[in-house]
């Protein structure tokens, strides 16, 4: 009977679709307000409609075409003094223009935003306000800025009744923030405050994928799959890069860590086909995690001498490279202020390929190291160093600098807790007896386990022909051997020979299933 009512009542869905994580309807709700109401004359309803679909358009970082469609509200709402819709539409023409680099102009404009939302007792728009501050400061590096913001943002969500959403939904963005700046405990402590919140609707797929995410950063990996591997079809649902994109990496992740390198490519290409759209400078963290998942199936078709595969594998990375190329050379031309972070994804993803190529390069590793520390990412930073020691080992270049690197990459590890990566910094530096720690006080001495005697000593087998024999019970060439252990191939091969005549064993696989049945190596497992 009223066809405006209708939709404006869709309007409402639309933005409640959204809420809920079901972003295609928000969208279609949003587009049949706009269809249904008359475009002439000006009127708020229109008005209204118009500033929701580019509110959507903008959360689905379509940027360009919510700015056409936030100034053409604002317009329109100034003109009949519609002065609600006007903040309305400024508020989310902010995100745009911050999108543009536009940064301080932004900023101005959510300011006046929020004068508008305090004057009308706009709740929603007085907690989009501070989340939207919260996420161009974020975006333009400043992160300390951003979580005053924050916690502004929070205490303002108190006062008003909206902890279960915007103040959640800070929360979820400041432990976001938190972990990047490698502030793991703080992290936690906000998500916890999050979750105490009752989170509702998409902030529970922000707090989820956060606790997912430090479980798997922390080595915890049932835990971490159990709470990360749903949130993948609700992130979908939600059609919003700010959680497909978050929850599509710590996914990427867990398979890296897990020793699943096809299974991580093979998620980074189906986040990389969905997120390759947007030009948010973050979307850049799957091409890195893809690269680094094509880098290590490369590797293991090297291991099982499958040319065509490793090709397959070099080929898919090399377009990722020229992909990322391209967002960088777009960020340059129209977003410079995103330049440091956009500088930082791609030298690691340089540093990658490097990795990709077999083309051992320290240069690259601690140029990518260097980004991050400028970017105050010590965790990526750490992640550089490893690669850049392995990279130095591999050259047969400097010790001490491998040695150097090694250490300041697991004096972060330590601190954060961060298991995985300290595990593999402590595995290099065993595999090519490289010193990490210069001195053991008594009471180190006293925890530390005593030294594995068994079987491996019976047979007199010294520590470097046990660690050896490991990697010819995994089916490694002498070649190979010599590579994961930093000697010459000539040297694997007389440890093969050694070890062969003091087994008493005719062959490399009798050498293995000796191995495995006296328990001189341990059986291949997946990593939990």
């Amino acid at each position: 009977v009223d066809p405006v009512r209708a939709a404006l009542l869709s309007e409402r869905l639309g933005r409640y679709a959204w809420i809920a994580g079901q972003g295609e309807l928000a969208q279609r709700a949003y587009q049949a307000a706009v269809r249904d109401i008359p475009a002439e004359p000006p009127s708020p309803a229109n008005a209204r409609a118009l500033a929701g679909l580019a509110q959507i358009l903008m959360l689905g970082a379509r940027f360009e075409e919510s700015r056409t469609l936030a100034i053409q509200a604002m317009t329109m709402a100034r003109s009949i003094g519609a002065r609600d819709i006007e903040g309305h539409a400024l508020n989310t023409g902010a995100m745009d223009r911050a999108m543009a680099g536009e940064i301080d102009e932004a900023l101005d404009d959510l300011a006046s935003a929020l004068v508008i939302a305090e004057e009308f007792e706009l709740v929603d728009d007085i907690g989009r306000a501070y989340a939207n501050r919260q996420w161009i400061l974020d975006s333009a590096g400043r992160l300390d800025e951003a979580l005053v913001v924050a916690e502004e943002g929070v205490e303002t969500s108190v006062r008003l009744g909206l902890m279960r959403f915007f103040g959640a939904h800070l929360l979820c963005y400041a432990a976001d923030a938190l972990y990047r700046l490698g502030r793991w405990d703080e992290a936690e402590r906000a998500i916890d405050r999050a979750w105490q919140a009752g989170p509702i609707a998409i902030n529970e797929i922000l707090e989820r994928e956060l606790r997912g995410r430090l479980a798997m950063s922390r080595g915890r990996f049932t835990e971490a799959a159990a709470v990360l591997t749903p949130l993948a079809p609700l992130a979908n649902r939600a059609a919003d890069i700010q959680f497909v994109s978050p929850v599509q990496a710590s996914l990427i992740q867990l398979s890296l860590w897990q020793g699943r390198a096809e299974e991580a490519a093979s998620i980074a290409k189906g986040a990389i086909e969905q997120t390759a759209f947007s030009p948010e400078t973050r979307v850049a963290e799957v091409y890195a995690l893809g690269l680094r998942a094509w880098a290590d199936v490369a590797e293991n078709a090297r291991v099982r001498r499958m040319a065509d595969a490793e090709a397959a594998a070099i080929r898919e990375g090399d377009r990722l490279l020229e992909a990322i190329r391209a967002r960088h050379e777009e960020v340059l031309a129209r977003r410079p202020v995103f330049r440091p972070v956009s500088e930082a994804w791609l030298r690691l993803c340089e540093a990658e390929a490097e990795r990709l190529h077999r083309r051992p390069s320290p240069e690259a590793w601690a140029t990518s190291a260097v980004a991050w520390d400028l970017a105050v990412r010590p965790y990526l930073a750490a992640y550089a160093r490893w690669r850049e020691a392995e990279a130095r080992l591999a050259a047969r270049g400097d010790r001490e600098a491998a040695t150097a690197a090694l250490r300041s990459a697991l004096e972060v590890a330590d601190r954060l807790g961060a298991e995985p990566l300290a595990r593999e910094i402590t595995a290099l530096a065993m595999r090519a007896r490289l010193t990490l720690v210069e001195e053991t006080d008594e009471a180190d001495a006293a925890r530390a386990p005593d030294p594995v005697v068994d079987e491996a000593e019976r047979f007199g087998l010294t520590a470097r022909e046990r660690e050896v024999l490991g990697l010819l019970a995994l089916g490694r060439t002498n070649r190979q051997i010599a590579d994961e252990l930093f000697i010459s191939e000539n040297t694997a091969g007389v440890h093969v020979s050694r070890i062969l005549g003091k087994l008493e064993v005719g062959g490399r696989g009798e050498a293995a299933a000796v191995a495995y049945r006296l328990g001189l190596v341990e059986p291949v497992r997946d990593a939990v």
